[in-house]
């Protein structure tokens, strides 16, 4: 009888240690995704900044311009 026991004990150990392992891998899985969504992120980030900048310079231009415009024609008067 304590054999069918020490049996039982022995499967269930190796299931858990099946699970165990499984998790372990998903866990890596998920780790991984976790680092490329942070790289994303911080592209992401990156993106925006020069976004933010690029809209910045165009208002600069944009107001050079219309200085320019504004003396061209002052001129012809």
């Amino acid at each position: 009888m304590p054999s069918a026991v020490l049996q039982h004990l022995h499967e269930r150990i190796r299931a858990a240690a099946a699970v165990v392992s499984a998790q372990k891998k998903e866990r890596e899985k998920l780790e991984a995704e976790v680092v490329l969504m942070q790289e994303e992120s911080r592209r992401s980030r990156q993106i925006l900044r020069e976004h933010r900048e690029l809209l910045a310079e165009r208002e600069r231009l944009k107001g050079r311009l219309e200085r320019l415009y504004k003396k061209l024609d002052e001129l012809k008067v």
